[in-house]
């Protein structure tokens, strides 16, 4: 929150973390690690609480309020390290020397770049581990400024020779061979395992449990893929801008992340049949409602998440309205509680959950826009994977699988009034 003279955020502890600050220095202790970190700063104010974190300032300049933001977006990279760690995803591409990419000790070794005879070298961050496996290489570890600056040197001007799998480079070359870059369904079985991109913070959809574990209606959902598909499932965390993106770099084989179909999406990626109704709906705090979009104060923002049909829905519909965008659920959600917009537009699912789950907050919107769909999605012409996932979710709506799915994740917040409106039977909508 924001009062006169001082700024404050703060940040939730979740159940299987322990922090602590002393002197400077915060540890920060989950399922995967321990991270510490120094957030010695004059006029920075750090105090670890009953199950949270506050940031806060006295009197700040705005290079205090940036710091702030800073060491709020730090100490939540550290708990997300600790409890779900980070990956990067990076192709091996070249156009005609072949390469041979192997992890030596701490180094990443690249030999025949460009015909050379000396191989080139990458250093690997202490706490990071580098799997090579053919043209992919895995970047992971719990620290992410340590993940970034390896996969940032294994991709450098220096090395010049593996490349983030979103590069133009690589692009340039699934061009070149007409394929896309995904696992078939046959693929699949045979690695034993399928990359699923799942939220992990937007309870109850997509979350990481006290214990470390992925939970929620979509996590429910995608461990009887997994399980029908007999291999297991490994959970991508994904916010939702890179939705799209880790389906095109092969990053994940399938995304169950609350993705509405829209026609420019489906120009993108391919969606399988939906297994959820969903609408857009903006929740406002209760002393000030917002239920009509019209007549808006031009000195009053809403809180999007980039990557979302709400952000897309108010640029076309309402371009005078200002929009605060985050990347993440965690910040929207973190901004919007400390006041920085008097309202939070997002699929009515989530606003609504909000609502339900906080205190103080009312859902004045609850349907904005077009009714849609929220369903899987694929890698775009990836028709083997495509058409199984369109027969098993045919198949779960003979048991009323999606009900079940609801009744076990989602009742305890909506309870059964939402039930029959939001859940999809079989792909079929009513």
């Amino acid at each position: 929150m924001t009062i006169a003279g001082k700024i404050e955020s703060t940040i939730a502890i979740p159940g299987a973390v322990s922090v602590s600050y002393d002197a400077g220095i915060m540890k920060v202790k989950g399922p995967k690690g321990e991270l510490s970190r120094n957030f010695a700063h004059p006029g920075i104010d750090i105090a670890v609480g009953e199950g949270e974190v506050s940031v806060s300032c006295e009197y700040p300049r705005i290079k205090d309020k940036a710091m702030v933001g800073t060491y709020v977006a730090h100490i939540n990279n550290m708990i997300k390290g600790v409890t779900v760690g980070f990956t990067y995803h990076l192709k091996i591409v070249f156009s005609h020397f072949p390469m041979k990419v192997t992890v030596k000790g701490d180094r990443v070794e690249i030999n025949n770049y460009m015909g050379g005879h000396a191989p080139r070298y990458a250093n690997i961050m202490k706490g990071c581990t580098v799997k090579v496996n053919g043209a992919d290489v895995t970047v992971e570890g719990i620290d992410i400024e340590a993940c970034g600056q390896t996969a940032a040197d294994a991709s450098g001007d220096d090395v010049n020779a593996v490349s983030a799998a979103s590069s133009a480079s690589e692009a340039s070359a699934a061009a070149e061979t007409d394929k896309s870059i995904y696992r078939t369904l046959d693929e699949i079985k045979e690695s034993g395992t399928i990359n699923i991109g799942v939220f992990s913070d937007k309870n109850p959809f997509g979350y990481v449990d006290e214990n470390g574990e992925y939970q929620g209606y979509d996590v429910y959902f995608a461990n009887r893929l997994a399980e029908d598909l007999g291999v297991e499932a490994n959970f991508v965390s994904t916010e939702a801008a890179n939705r799209i993106e880790y389906l095109q770099t092969g990053k994940v084989d399938v995304i169950l992340a609350n993705f509405t179909v829209t026609e420019e999406r489906a120009q993108e990626v391919d969606f399988a049949l939906p297994y959820m109704n969903v609408a857009l709906g903006v929740v406002s705090r209760n002393d000030k409602v917002i239920d009509s979009l019209d007549n808006w104060n031009p000195d009053d923002s809403i809180i999007v998440i980039s990557g979302t049909t709400a952000e897309t829905y108010l640029t076309s519909n309402y371009p005078d309205i200002p929009l605060q965008k985050f990347d993440s659920y965690a910040t929207a959600k973190e901004a919007f509680q400390n006041g920085t917009s008097v309202a939070w537009a997002n699929d009515n699912t989530e606003v609504i959950a909000f609502s339900l789950q906080n205190e103080g907050y009312t859902v004045g919107i609850p349907s904005l826009g077009s009714a849609d769909t929220i369903a899987p999605a694929v890698s775009k012409g990836n028709s083997t994977l495509l058409d199984w996932i369109n027969e098993e979710i045919k198949t779960l709506g003979q048991e009323n699988f999606f009900h079940a799915d609801y009744e076990a994740t989602l009742l305890a917040t909506y309870g059964s009034e939402y039930e029959d409106s939001l859940v999809v039977e079989g792909g079929e909508t009513k």
